[in-house]
């Protein structure tokens, strides 16, 4: 595992092509960034390094997600998602097609999606005073499990297996401060989970 950039290096073969999706489901994606992205839960710090990422299941083992390093942009383009066709939790790598690589949270996506086929989205942002007041309040990673890594998603598998994650539909990622991650049926079910909270604080 390399960091480069500020920039975790996963196993991403990429297939730099068009592909194409739903056009609501591309509006609904945009509809959710946006509303994340004026509440400063994605975005770009002031190095430019981006954080926060949204993606929505196409098919069992399919989704389409939130480009690597499209954090700072005001609005997105279909070319600024890719299509997550593959991936390998042990081996930390994913396959993606598309303009853009997939991001390198896709790991930790794809590891909520196999838990319940009933989840259809899943969204990741970052915010300081949100991530410390719900620490270890709501169900929380190891402090020593880093993002973007084989073991995170070995240990988001975890906590649907030994905390109510599956009634919360959010957790905080202990290892990753500011990280916090949501999941629902559709997008509006993830992303009212996080607005939710984010008005209490």
């Amino acid at each position: 595992m390399k960091v480069e950039d500020g920039y975790i290096k996963f196993n991403c073969v990429w297939n730099k092509a068009d592909f194409d999706f739903p056009e609501h489901l591309f509006e609904k994606l945009n509809f959710w960034r946006d509303q994340l992205f004026q509440n400063h839960l994605i975005g770009s710090y002031a190095d430019g390094i981006g954080f926060g990422n949204i993606s929505t299941r196409l098919s069992a083992g399919n989704f389409v997600i939130t480009g690597t390093a499209t954090g700072s942009k005001t609005r997105l383009t279909k070319n600024d998602f890719s299509l997550v066709t593959d991936y390998d939790l042990s081996k930390n790598t994913v396959k993606c097609t598309g303009k853009t690589r997939a991001s390198a949270e896709s790991m930790s996506h794809a590891a909520i999606y196999e838990k319940n086929s009933e989840i259809m989205a899943v969204i990741h942002v970052h915010h300081l005073s949100l991530w410390e007041k719900l620490k270890d309040n709501l169900p929380t990673t190891r402090y020593d499990v880093e993002y973007g890594t084989p073991e995170m998603a070995l240990e988001v598998h975890s906590l649907f297996d030994r905390t109510n994650v599956r009634q919360t539909r959010i957790f905080v990622m202990g290892g990753h401060k500011e990280g916090i991650v949501s999941f629902g049926k559709d997008l509006d079910d993830a992303g009212e989970v996080i607005l939710t909270y984010f008005r209490q604080i």
